[in-house]
């Protein structure tokens, strides 16, 4: 238990300080969104679910860097702390699921409450948002899928190199044009969280348990290196 906790706190202070920049940097963004809408609404001429639909790419985006950290540079650091790679994939799991908890969290509260100031200022109808928990819920399975398939990404270019790496990301792109028409994150999220049908979860939840397994599959066998 003692090294669990000295694990969650590892990667706690390792993504403390970049979250936190994240979500400044993001919600002064998102602010400035707001203001735009309101005074010259010309400029962002989408309707108010849609206003923070490019949040959508550039958490995928973080969550790609932090899945590439997590895997090139956190596992052979760890490795040399004496933790296992057991111990340490349990622990990416965990804080897996915590981030895209949190992450979901945080852009459902920025897309309702961000849509809810827009309205005060704003008399035309708008069209009408989706659930708040089912909004959170969605964007969690989504995030939490895509977390792991970057996590594989990451261990592939520590096992294999540059090459295998660039190949897994041509998979993806490959994959993400198979699920939408418009090969962009923010496309996919829109489509995806418009429909709420429970079996839409499948999709995402297939998606981490495959990536999930063969992350620990190479991650099981990778060498640790020191440079």
């Amino acid at each position: 238990m003692r090294s669990f906790r000295k694990q969650m706190k590892f990667h706690w202070i390792d993504f403390r300080k970049a979250i936190y920049i994240f979500w400044l940097v993001l919600m002064l963004v998102n602010s400035t969104q707001i203001v735009i809408q309101h005074f010259w609404p010309g400029i962002i001429d989408s309707p108010i679910d849609q206003v923070f639909a490019a949040n959508y790419s550039v958490i995928v985006i973080f969550t790609l860097v932090a899945g590439l950290i997590t895997a090139t540079q956190t596992f052979p650091l760890m490795m040399s702390f004496g933790f296992t790679r057991k111990q340490f994939f349990i622990n990416v799991q965990i804080i897996s699921v915590i981030y895209c908890a949190g992450m979901a969290l945080m852009q459902s509260i920025v897309v309702h409450a961000g849509s809810a100031i827009i309205h005060l200022f704003d008399s035309q109808p708008q069209s009408s948002l989706i659930p708040f928990f089912t909004l959170w819920y969605m964007q969690f399975w989504i995030y939490l899928a895509i977390s792991f398939l970057f996590f594989v990404m990451g261990i592939v270019f520590y096992r294999f190199g540059t090459l295998a790496g660039i190949f897994v990301i041509a998979v993806y792109i490959m994959l993400l044009y198979w699920i939408t028409e418009k090969p962009s994150f923010d496309s996919y999220f829109n489509s995806i969280t418009a429909n709420t049908s429970p079996t839409l979860i499948l999709i995402p939840l297939i998606i981490t348990i495959i990536a999930a397994s063969i992350g620990w599959l190479l991650c099981r066998r990778a060498a640790i290196r020191t440079h």
